[in-house]
């Protein structure tokens, strides 16, 4: 399988939520029971997919959720926060270190998210 690449049929209605950006549409479907611990083909759950597009109001929201685990890793090994700091957004940077994440998780290339940041 190939986890570089997206395939819109292997998201959940949580994770595209989160994806786009749509805080109004992931709290109605969290609201209605739908689960925030569901992975994708490439193993990217809803808060990757926040933290990779830099929706604040979306991980901040799935913060809050009982079942999301801060430090989950997608099969390539990367977190939510690695997301954050390769596309540069530093608000979601800081909500996540806020959250506790540990930012000395590294992918399964020991590449850390602070090596991964840009614009720092």
């Amino acid at each position: 399988m190939d986890f570089t690449e997206f395939y819109d049929d292997t998201v959940s209605t949580v994770a595209q939520a989160a994806r786009i950006g749509n805080v109004k549409t992931l709290a109605k479907l969290i609201k209605h029971g739908k689960c925030v611990d569901i992975a994708d083909n490439r193993g990217w759950r809803p808060l990757h997919h926040a933290a990779s597009k830099g929706h604040i109001d979306c991980i901040n929201l799935l913060l809050k959720q009982e079942d999301t685990d801060v430090n989950w890793r997608s099969f390539e090994g990367e977190t939510a926060l690695f997301f954050a700091a390769k596309g540069g957004y530093l608000d979601a940077v800081h909500l996540l270190l806020k959250a506790d994440i540990d930012p000395n998780i590294g992918n399964n290339e020991e590449a850390t998210p602070l090596l991964k940041g840009r614009n720092w």
